[in-house]
């Protein structure tokens, strides 16, 4: 379970903010040459906060429906990822918006992006993580 706060200075600036997972096994070299774990990688699920939409597994621009509203400057975020039911769910200042994805089992790390022209006014802050572990049945 991550806890993350949107703070949002200057939407015109913004282009892009996701919050989600990507798949531990990608090469991290990989990863940090193309900014972001979502981008064109096999296994990666995550949310788009501007638009509130899920992101498929494929590439950023793979777009699914709506999950919940857009996000706005102050929103709180907490994403939960269910290794033991294997499912990954967003509460969104503390509404619950239930199952975005079924994920394929495996091992994965938390992926953050967020594009601005400047970078000077906008963030995606960690406020906590708790993680509990379960033995698969």
């Amino acid at each position: 379970h991550w806890r993350f706060k949107i703070e949002i200075k200057d939407d015109h600036d913004l282009s892009t903010m996701f919050i989600g997972i990507c798949d531990n096994s990608q090469n991290l070299k990989e990863l940090k040459r193309h900014h972001l774990c979502y981008y064109q990688l096999a296994v990666s699920f995550g949310l788009n906060l501007l638009k509130g939409q899920r992101v498929g597994c494929k590439s950023l621009f793979d777009q699914d429906e709506q999950y919940c509203p857009g996000g706005k400057d102050g929103d709180i975020i907490d994403m939960f990822v269910d290794l033991s039911q294997m499912e990954l769910k967003y509460v969104i200042n503390g509404k619950d918006y239930g199952k975005a994805f079924d994920i394929p089992d495996g091992q994965y790390r938390v992926g953050v992006a967020l594009r601005s022209h400047t970078y000077n006014y906008n963030a995606i802050k960690l406020i906590s993580y708790h993680t509990k572990k379960f033995n698969k049945q």
